[in-house]
């Protein structure tokens, strides 16, 4: 679990399967300088208890993925009473998870792309303008041009997801 300190004094509570990949690290820290933001990682049904426990203690409540945990989370009391975020990759769309959430508890909905609003908006019947789209990011930072000479042939062996 991750604690920062920011500056405004509201609180962000960060929910995650402990094996659902970084994709909070960078938005965590982009928020820490203004939110005080906790990441709480959930590895199994026995830390659901941790579920309410933080979103009492968050002003915010963002769940990363439309998992098990939204669909607990969004079922308490404590949902009606503080904003509760989703954040929608995509392969949660084509899974039974989006049925089981109360999105009347549910503030906002981010997606990744477009399409993938427009399908669980309609298969869900979820109100779409609770959802917003923000595309993932690339740090570009990270990732430097270099000029290549010509070499390997490189080849993919191996599952293709369909959604990939």
């Amino acid at each position: 679990m991750k604690k920062t300190n920011g500056t405004a004094g509201i609180k962000i509570a960060f929910f995650v399967r402990q094996d659902a990949g970084g994709f909070l690290d960078e938005i965590v820290t982009g928020l820490a300088d203004e939110f005080d933001t906790h990441v709480v990682i959930i590895k199994s049904e026995n830390d659901y208890e941790k579920i309410e426990h933080w979103m009492k203690w968050a002003d915010i409540s963002w769940f990363e993925w439309c998992d098990n945990l939204i669909v607990y989370g969004s079922k308490l009391e404590t949902a009606k009473e503080k904003i509760v975020v989703c954040r929608l990759h995509s392969y949660e769309a084509f899974s039974i998870y989006p049925s089981q959430v109360d999105w009347s508890n549910v503030n906002r909905i981010i997606f990744v792309a477009h399409h993938i609003r427009d399908f669980v908006v309609q298969r869900f019947r979820i109100q779409k303008d609770k959802s917003c789209v923000i595309p993932n990011g690339v740090n570009m930072d990270k990732f430097h041009f270099m000029e290549r000479k010509a070499g390997y042939n490189v080849a993919y062996v191996g599952y293709v997801n369909y959604k990939k």
